[in-house]
């Protein structure tokens, strides 16, 4: 096992975050005014910019998700009751890493375009999907902590408003010397990984409450994905440049 102080992880996760916004930030300043073939050939833009996949910052996002997972077992492994619930919302957030790394969503709902009032399909389909989810979690949400319920409901309202509102708005975005455009591609990522590092440190939070100090992860997995990942990334980059 790989064993790593939850304070560490979250000083490394936000540290990061840091970092990824700032390189999103200069990528957009040195690359501003540029035709987007003069755009493609810098190194930062290739790297950080918020609006390409399978860069650093999407990295970082998924990343997040997966830690996020590992948290949630790890409270499902030190409750009583409804550790199923907590073993399932872990398998969600390992979803969604997969969906921010592979771009699932685009590759199987985003080919249908818009749906009723002008919003994407798979924001409906997952919205939908959410809506369910979150009303078969009622008795579950009942039982959790007063405080773990207010870092939910901020978190959950800053992805969504990132993941579904600020998509809308970015939907059909294609001039990436407006600065409208940069700005909305900014908020729209930026609010998805802020409202999980919320969670996470909320977690981060109960686990303490818990005088629980220490994240556990399976080595041999966690290489492995760690190898995959970076391999992916690597040759995502090299096809592309």
């Amino acid at each position: 096992m790989i064993n790593i102080k939850s304070s560490t992880l979250l000083k490394w996760c936000f540290s990061l975050f840091t970092i990824i916004c700032i390189g999103h930030i200069l990528a957009v300043i040195t690359t501003f005014g540029l035709d987007n073939t003069e755009q493609n050939k810098s190194l930062l833009k290739t790297i950080f910019y918020f609006g390409y996949e399978k860069n650093i910052t999407a990295l970082f996002s998924a990343g997040l998700f997966i830690l996020l997972g590992c948290y949630f077992r790890t409270i499902a492994s030190n409750v009583t009751i409804h550790q199923k619930h907590w073993h399932l919302i872990s398998y969600i957030a390992i979803f969604l890493a997969c969906d921010e790394w592979f771009a699932i969503h685009d590759a199987s709902l985003n080919i249908y375009g818009l749906g009723l009032f002008n919003i994407p399909i798979w924001v409906w389909v997952y919205g939908s999907l959410a809506l369910i989810l979150l009303l078969s979690s009622i008795r579950f949400l009942a039982t959790i902590p007063s405080y773990l319920m207010k870092y939910l409901i901020i978190s959950g309202f800053i992805y969504i408003s990132g993941s579904a509102i600020m998509e809308v708005v970015t939907y059909s975005y294609k001039d990436t010397n407006s600065i409208l455009e940069n700005i909305g591609w900014f908020f729209e990522d930026g609010l998805e990984m802020s409202g999980t590092l919320i969670m996470i440190t909320a977690a981060s939070k109960w686990l303490k409450n818990q005088n629980i100090k220490i994240i556990s992860f399976k080595k041999w997995p966690t290489i492995i994905i760690i190898l995959i990942s970076l391999t992916d990334l690597i040759m995502s980059f090299l096809l592309t440049n």
